[in-house]
């Protein structure tokens, strides 16, 4: 064990237990390394010698113990404290700290902290034993297969909040559609983003109240429909895994021209190419919808193949991703998102969307620009002729 060989003491004044003043040392003592040490608390310095005569600190030779077999006349501080338990309480010292003194300073693993501490445990709530499986804020958390679900108490009670809705059909109130609303964004952390996509007409209605009490007469055939997926589709979606990221099977890259839609796959598929013609209609439609139309094109063709894969789709387009992830104000491109999400849910399809810059994207991009010219329609006029 290494020793130290010098010590150096300034004065110190202790005003709380009335200390004395330790004058400096002229001469620094020695510690011989050939010292037998059993003491962790070793001073061995002529400082705490009570024959040193340069100190002028006086020692009680009774308030000191030492286990040092080669050394009897040395000084340790090991259990002083507690010996003189009846000084600390003489001087006012509290409750805490004289526990300490007397039973040692531990951290219990399993205890109920005092009401001076600001906050109560709740100990109906609280769980005291080890555990694999908890409820914690509204959700199950089972760390065996790493994954959590919402508590089938919140699920009852939201199935339970659309049948009243549905029975009062048309009139129900604002306030009642956004106990559901706000019941089925609460679920996000398992559900995903599929709580946004599937409650946008919903927060559109309760948005034109003009106040909680406002009836609505609601005859919108897509806002009923959104509450009639969250009743039977709730329990099938209630499942999110936290384990490590999973390698998509499938990689597709797609785009979008004036005039035609393109597509094709990386790797798995066998190269699979995807090219469709606009029709006039479509061809009058902006950007991010050409965008959308591509990859719901796409899917609704490939779909077979598709069905159960991881797939990691990458376009040219930011307001794409945003609109698959959450869906749209404007309902021409809130509708191309419920329809990939649709395809998805009914084939299993695991779908990322990714962003990547226009010059990553060049192959799909080619594709996009061909022009077919085998690619003919007849107008609606001629089939009345």
């Amino acid at each position: 064990m290494d020793l130290v060989q010098q010590i150096s003491v300034s004065a110190v004044r202790s005003k709380d237990i009335g200390g004395e003043i330790v004058p400096k040392l002229s001469k620094l003592p020695v510690v011989s390394s050939e010292t037998d040490i059993n003491d962790k608390y070793y001073l061995d310095s002529p400082l705490f010698c009570l024959d040193n005569e340069d100190c002028n600190l006086t020692l009680d030779s009774k308030l000191y113990e030492y286990e040092n077999k080669s050394f009897k006349n040395r000084c340790s501080v090991k259990g002083r404290l507690k010996s003189h338990i009846s000084y600390w309480k003489n001087i006012g010292a509290s409750e805490f700290v004289l526990d300490i003194l007397e039973n040692g300073y531990f951290i219990p693993f399993i205890s109920t902290p005092p009401r001076t501490a600001g906050f109560v445990v709740n100990i109906a709530k609280s769980t005291w034993t080890s555990c694999q499986e908890l409820i914690w804020l509204g959700l199950k958390w089972n760390s065996k297969d790493y994954s959590i679900q919402i508590t089938e108490d919140r699920i009852k009670d939201l199935i339970s909040n659309i049948e009243k809705v549905s029975n009062k059909l048309p009139g129900v109130t604002a306030r009642n559609l956004a106990r559901i609303a706000g019941r089925i964004i609460s679920m996000s952390p398992v559900l995903g983003n599929v709580t946004r996509i599937i409650t946008r007409q919903l927060y559109k209605l309760i948005e034109s109240r003009s106040t909680w009490d406002t009836i609505f007469r609601m005859t919108d055939q897509e806002i009923i429909g959104e509450l009639m997926f969250w009743r039977k589709n709730v329990h099938s979606l209630n499942f999110k895994h936290l384990s490590e990221y999973k390698i998509p099977s499938v990689i597709m890259y797609s785009d979008a021209s004036n005039f035609a839609a393109g597509a094709y796959s990386a790797c798995q598929l066998d190269n699979t190419v995807f090219h469709k013609m606009w029709t006039d209609m479509e061809k009058k439609q902006n950007s991010t919808w050409g965008e959308l139309k591509a990859i719901e094109s796409c899917l609704d063709t490939l779909k077979t193949k598709l069905e159960s894969k991881i797939v990691k789709w990458f376009t040219d387009n930011q307001n794409c991703v945003r609109i698959i992830q959450c869906g749209s104000r404007k309902q021409e491109l809130h509708s191309l998102a419920m329809s990939i999400f649709s395809i998805c849910l009914h084939r299993s399809i695991s779908i990322d969307i990714q962003w990547i810059p226009r010059n990553l994207n060049t192959e799909a991009d080619s594709i996009s620009k061909i022009f077919d010219f085998d690619d003919w329609e007849c107008p609606q006029n001629f089939l009345s002729i």
